[in-house]
């Protein structure tokens, strides 16, 4: 994703601060009908080895069938567009 410099925040501390305070994410998957996003209550466990999200997917979101391979979890933050 195309993000200019001044936006741009690595410092995984602040990152990891946002996604617990968030606490929704964007989860996006790829399956044999093609994209699928769904709004998913997630929790981060820094302290796994490698970092691990956890979520909660409803029994009746089919997205948990179809998903295969990677995923892509959009924590959206306050943001505004001029």
């Amino acid at each position: 994703m195309y993000t200019p410099n001044h936006f741009k925040e690595e410092r995984p501390e602040i990152l990891h601060a946002a996604m617990a305070r968030i606490g929704l994410a964007t989860l996006v998957v790829h399956g044999e009908a093609g994209l699928e996003a769904s709004q998913i209550p997630m929790v981060l466990d820094a302290g796994a080895s490698p970092l691990t999200l956890n979520g909660h997917v409803a029994r009746a979101n089919p997205i948990w069938k179809r998903a295969s391979g990677e995923a892509l979890a959009v924590f959206l933050g306050p943001h505004a567009y001029v």
